[in-house]
């Protein structure tokens, strides 16, 4: 009997917890289904609607992350859960930053795609508890999605929007809204897929954005990757640009670094550039 209840009670708290993650959405055909056949599959299934379409779904997020996002048009002073009364995903930005507090939990988001004539053509962010317009866009739901998925996803989304083809398609704003949404993650495969695209073989434009997410977002780890990335790297205008990379980082042995990069580094351009930051 005890045990029955207990059960119950479980099957409650997860029933809770899923409705929770769950977005208000405003001006749609709203649909909520779990995922099937991992992530990409899912979303290449809805790739074949030819229309306009939103797909969302929720991740927790890197403690300290806040995501601002609120519609401009509400004339609004109110802040709830990080949204200013709704988000207007058809044409509001978003902004990223991080609190103050380290102690900050790690606040779960919404990771939200838009899709129009079987592509993805952006990529957005809002945190839990925001309500969203989708501007009479449909909005499918995924429920149940493993975090390393949306960051194998957003990698592979990010590199291929780089990648210029036989079409000559060549996507830099979907990249970096791939490689933002993928920094957020809490995850620490994102650590290691942000660092394969900071790697030699990549278009120079990832790898930049890549390695500037590694960073601004993934503390310790973060500089731990770019270490290895800087000592292997022989492209002297990349190592230039990581030593940004390095001040911007939030683990205070970046310091140590960028200290000792100005005095030994053989390059006086990468030396110039640390002493600089």
């Amino acid at each position: 009997m005890k045990t029955n209840a207990l059960l119950a009670l479980a099957l409650a708290a997860s029933a809770l917890m899923t409705c929770a993650q769950e977005p208000r959405v405003t001006h749609t055909q709203y649909h909520s289904g779990p995922m099937s056949l991992g992530l990409s599959a899912t979303v290449d299934r809805f790739r074949h609607s030819n229309g306009p379409l939103w797909l969302g779904y929720a991740v927790q997020a890197l403690p300290r992350t806040h995501v601002s996002a609120c519609s401009s048009w509400t004339g609004s002073s109110e802040v709830e859960d990080g949204c200013c009364n709704e988000l207007r995903l058809e044409d509001t930005p978003d902004n990223l930053n991080t609190t103050d507090n380290a102690g900050a939990p790690a606040p779960m988001v919404y990771v939200l795609l838009r899709l129009d004539q079987g592509d993805v053509k952006k990529v957005r962010m809002a945190r839990a508890g925001c309500t969203l317009d989708a501007g009479g866009v449909p909005f499918e739901w995924l429920t149940d999605v493993p975090a390393d998925e949306s960051v194998a996803f957003l990698g592979k989304l990010a590199a291929s929007a780089t990648a210029v083809g036989e079409t000559g398609d060549h996507r830099p704003h979907l990249a970096d809204q791939s490689l933002v949404a993928l920094s957020m993650h809490a995850a620490p495969k994102a650590t290691e897929v942000l660092a394969s695209l900071a790697a030699p073989g990549n278009n120079d434009h990832l790898r930049e954005k890549a390695a500037f997410w590694l960073g601004a977002q993934r503390g310790h780890e973060g500089l731990v990757a770019l270490r290895k990335i800087l000592q292997s790297e022989q492209d002297s205008k990349i190592r230039q640009k990581l030593v940004f990379d390095f001040s911007i980082n939030s683990d205070p042995a970046a310091m140590d670094d960028l200290i000792q990069l100005a005095k030994s580094d053989a390059d006086s351009r990468v030396r110039g550039q640390a002493l600089f930051w």
